[in-house]
């Protein structure tokens, strides 16, 4: 991801071409800079383009409530579901089904990790793209347990293929079973960010920079 003050300038520059930059030898258009924008700014900028003619709002304000809203909603559903889970004590048997490996369950149990199976037909179905988050997510656990001593891992083990206990198993399937619930979200995830980026705008962003402008402007003592 770009930093925020980085992407807010080079859409400024694509939003602002021609209405009140003096001519360059060579100008940049608004259509050709693309590929110094971040991939996700790439794919959803013509929609964030159209949103801020819509409603008035800044493209690089849009743009920049379109990123933190974009990680907001992967962060806090993945930490809230997890709790669910965990409280439920369905992350287990919610992995099994996700996975579509009916003893899924018990390898989480007896071993705390399940095996790398999973689909290889070279299709690009539903059940394959799961095994992929899967796989993905018990990778993702298994790194973030043992960098930060969390799902029961001890801070800053070496992974040895030794098993990490049923406690530590059971904490990784419901952090992976949150994650794949997270990713298979993702069009709503989009939608709801994109509907969300005018008012984030207005309700954060615009209060944020002015507090940090008078900030700037306040004499130093």
């Amino acid at each position: 991801m770009l930093p925020l003050a980085a992407t807010q300038h080079q859409l400024g520059r694509a939003y602002t071409t021609g209405q009140h930059e003096r001519p360059q030898p060579t100008p940049p258009a608004p259509s050709s800079s693309p590929t110094a924008l971040s991939p996700r700014l790439q794919r959803y900028a013509p929609r964030l383009a159209q949103l801020a003619a819509r409603t008035g709002v800044p493209l690089p304000s849009l743009a920049v409530s379109f990123l933190v809203l974009h990680e907001l909603t992967a962060v806090l559903p993945v930490v809230l579901l997890y709790y669910v889970f965990s409280a439920l004590g369905a992350g287990a048997a919610v992995v099994a089904w996700l996975a579509g490996d009916k003893d899924a369950a018990a390898h989480w149990a007896a071993e705390g990790r399940e095996g790398a199976s999973g689909t290889d037909d070279g299709e690009r179905t539903w059940t394959h793209k799961v095994h992929e988050w899967y796989r993905e997510g018990l990778g993702r656990a298994e790194r973030v347990g043992r960098r930060y001593g969390l799902l029961g891992y001890d801070k800053g083990s070496k992974g040895d293929g030794t098993s990490a206990g049923a406690g530590a198993s059971a904490a990784v399937a419901d952090a992976v079973a949150a994650y794949v619930v997270v990713k298979a979200l993702l069009p709503l995830r989009i939608a709801v960010s994109v509907a969300a980026a005018p008012a984030f705008a207005r309700l954060a962003l615009r209060p944020w920079r002015a507090l940090t402008a008078r900030l700037r402007r306040a004499p130093s003592a």
